[in-house]
C-alpha cells in the first residue's frame, strides 16, 4: 500500500516505536495520486489492524515498524 510506504519513508524511530508526520488528507492524496477519502479509509483500516495508533492532525505512531513494512510489501 502506498500510504504504508509513505509513512515508513517519513517515520523517525523513537525507542520501541516510530512517529511519522501527517499532512492534510487532501495533500497526501495529491502526493500519492488517490482521493482523500481513500487516505482516510486507509488510515482507519491500518489503525483497526493495530499497524498505526495515536493518529493526530500532525503525526501518527507506528508501534511495530516491521509489521507495517510487511503490510506494505503485501501490496494491500
Amino acid at each position: 500500500m502506498r500510504l504504508a510506504r509513505f509513512l515508513l519513508k517519513s517515520a523517525k524511530e523513537s525507542g520501541s516505536f516510530a512517529i511519522a508526520p501527517l499532512f492534510k488528507r487532501e495533500d497526501m492524496g495529491l502526493m500519492m495520486d488517490v482521493k482523500f477519502e481513500t487516505i482516510s479509509r486507509a488510515l482507519a483500516s491500518m489503525s483497526e489492524q493495530g499497524l498505526i495508533s495515536n493518529i493526530s492532525r500532525l503525526t501518527v505512531q507506528i508501534p511495530n515498524v516491521n509489521a507495517l513494512r510487511a503490510f506494505s510489501e503485501r501490496g494491500l
